[in-house]
């Protein structure tokens, strides 16, 4: 099989992102030296979809940005590198995230081929602000309010947050 290490961080358009994957034969051993064809292909996503209400949703079809060929190493190891290109027919005014899936087929030295996909997003933006706060509260309620910071893959983001209560 093929899986990939856990993407950790944020990562903004026009980033580079290395992910690394590995690979691994039926009975559990490492595949060392195996070939690895790889492609890259962006989509976009658009977060907020209450937006298009008034407006029609922009149209970005699906690229290929990246592919080739490596070796994995004696730990079965492979690193894939690309630049999250972003699509500039999308008018960023609509703040889209583009996911970049990764496709991987390793072949070991017997010809057995394994297939692993992962994906990763960035946007504009790095980091994304959740909340759940109701639209009216208490006062003696605002000392708990949650607030939540994820990178575009949905994963938690430690960022320092500074909160303005108005009336």
């Amino acid at each position: 099989y093929v899986e990939y290490e856990k993407i950790k961080g944020s990562y903004k358009v026009n980033d580079k992102i290395k992910i690394t994957g590995i690979a691994k034969a039926y009975a559990g051993n490492n595949v060392d030296n195996g070939a690895v064809k790889y492609r890259v292909v962006r989509e976009a996503r658009f977060p907020y979809p209450w937006v298009f209400r008034r407006w029609w949703q922009p149209i970005s079809e699906n690229m290929e940005i990246a592919h080739g060929e490596l070796k994995t190493d004696k730990d079965g190891k492979f690193i894939i590198e690309f630049t999250a290109i972003p699509d500039r027919k999308v008018d960023r005014k609509f703040e889209p995230v583009f996911e970049y899936k990764i496709y991987a087929d390793v072949t070991d030295i017997n010809g057995e081929t394994r297939s692993g996909t992962t994906q990763i997003a960035a946007g504009y933006r790095s980091i994304i602000l959740k909340t759940q706060i109701p639209s009216s509260i208490n006062a003696d309620s605002l000392r708990s309010l949650s607030i939540r910071t994820e990178n575009m893959n949905g994963q938690f983001q430690p960022a320092l947050v500074n909160v303005t209560i108005t009336r």
